[in-house]
């Protein structure tokens, strides 16, 4: 590692500020590259279902680090201005990111204004000044840290190991109906605590999908769209419920959520639904591959009907 400790302060303060600099100008480019990337959409070829898990694992950002620079590409292509406000220093990573939120043709001119130069608690304050009420449904989870007692039961004379364990914290917004079935849960179940009611209905539910279908036929029928029971219960235990998508430099995408069943053969040219030809495919990487057999405009009139 290389020696500050013979650079004079005067010389270490002015590389200081030197290096500020070019981070700003890096940062800048980054998220110039970003927003190109989105635009393009070139982390589907490069098998990742999206531009957060791209810079989550091919750059290696953090959770926080990736929605920043996201959020800022995506702000930048309806409001280039911020890329030299970026350069310049003048707007920080974080001011973007809160920025982008209520950023509008209207309202602009006065936001990017008043964020400049500002701390992000600060462009907190500003932004909360444009957003709109809080639409009812929304979800929040909230993840921190708590201290826990390890229980010992050989050695009841020395103190208690303490331990730490994330505690995620969840805010639903439901409705009567919602209200209804948990009343009706908790009549079967006891009084417990809500969240051993989650963990009861929804370890079922999965249990229960994990479950093979007790009959079903594995039929390449070329018919019907209709994928069997058997057949799905096979593909994703098969391909490990994860999208088997693989790039040219043989990364596979690690997408394990909303995975849609695709004809490796097209069912509209003649492709069955027997295992061999059913795989799985993230959502991104089914649209993807659509528009390479069926052409991009073809698939975007689909989806716009």
């Amino acid at each position: 590692m290389q020696s500050l400790s013979n650079v004079s302060n005067s010389l270490l303060l002015e590389s200081l500020k030197k290096l500020k600099g070019n981070e700003n100008i890096t940062i800048a480019d980054i998220v110039l590259h970003l927003s190109e990337l989105d635009t393009r959409g070139l982390y589907r070829d490069i098998g990742y279902s999206s531009l957060y898990s791209y810079c989550r694992e091919a750059l290696g950002y953090s959770e926080g680090a990736s929605y920043r620079r996201i959020q800022a590409a995506k702000a930048l292509k309806d409001n280039p201005e911020v890329y030299q406000l970026l350069r310049d220093g003048k707007l920080s990573l974080c001011a973007v990111a809160e920025v982008s939120k209520v950023i509008k043709p209207d309202n602009k001119e006065e936001l990017l204004n008043s964020a400049q130069g500002k701390a992000k608690l600060e462009v907190q304050k500003i932004v909360a000044r444009y957003q709109e009420p809080e639409r009812p449904g929304r979800e929040r989870i909230v993840v921190t840290k708590v201290a826990v007692e390890a229980d010992s039961l050989f050695n009841q004379t020395q103190e208690p190991e303490i331990k730490e364990e994330l505690k995620l914290t969840f805010t639903v917004a439901a409705n009567d109906e919602f209200n209804e079935l948990l009343n009706e849960a908790r009549s079967f179940i006891g009084n417990v605590p809500l969240v051993e009611v989650f963990k009861r209905t929804l370890k079922e539910f999965v249990d229960r999908r994990k479950k093979a279908p007790r009959t079903g036929k594995k039929s390449s029928n070329t018919t019907t769209r209709y994928i069997s029971k058997a057949v799905k219960h096979e593909v994703r235990k098969r391909d490990q419920n994860r999208c088997t998508d693989v790039s040219s430099d043989s990364h596979r995408c690690s997408e394990t959520c909303g995975l849609e069943f695709e004809h490796i053969r097209p069912f509209s040219l003649g492709g069955g639904n027997d295992i061999s030809n059913i795989r799985l495919l993230c959502s991104t990487h089914n649209k993807l591959l659509a528009e390479r057999v069926y052409g991009k405009e073809k698939i975007n009139s689909y989806i716009n009907i």
